[in-house]
């Protein structure tokens, strides 16, 4: 299932609804899914090279299949758009790291998705 994971300075708990609705209808612009969840995580401060980066900073991780470069860079510049109007951040550093959530990908204290499919513990 595609998600995103915003690791950010603190968002207030009126603008988290909003912002994750933005966010998963950017998502659903490049991905064709049922569900896209939306994890919020809290970064205490950054700091580059031991020092102490001043100004907010955030990270959203997405997982979601494989899609062309072009979207991923397309899919990246909205996401952060998107999270920088939303999340009462509007100077925001924003990064976003896209991570292919296939069956050879994802896996658990079974294996890899594919290995569990291929040893019949899935449906295929």
């Amino acid at each position: 299932m595609p998600s995103v994971k915003v690791l950010s300075p603190k968002i207030a708990p009126e603008r988290r609804g909003p912002l994750a609705k933005r966010l998963c209808s950017d998502m659903k612009e490049f991905l064709t899914a049922p569900a896209i969840e939306v994890f919020y995580l809290t970064l205490d401060g950054a700091y580059v090279n031991g020092e102490e980066n001043v100004g907010s900073h955030a990270i959203l991780e997405v997982e979601g299949p494989d899609i062309k470069k072009e979207d991923v860079s397309r899919l990246s510049i909205n996401l952060s758009k998107s999270f920088m109007t939303e999340s009462g951040y509007p100077d925001c550093h924003v990064a976003v790291v896209y991570h292919v959530n296939d069956n050879d990908h994802v896996g658990s204290v079974e294996g890899l998705l594919s290995e569990r499919k291929a040893r019949g513990k899935l449906p295929k």
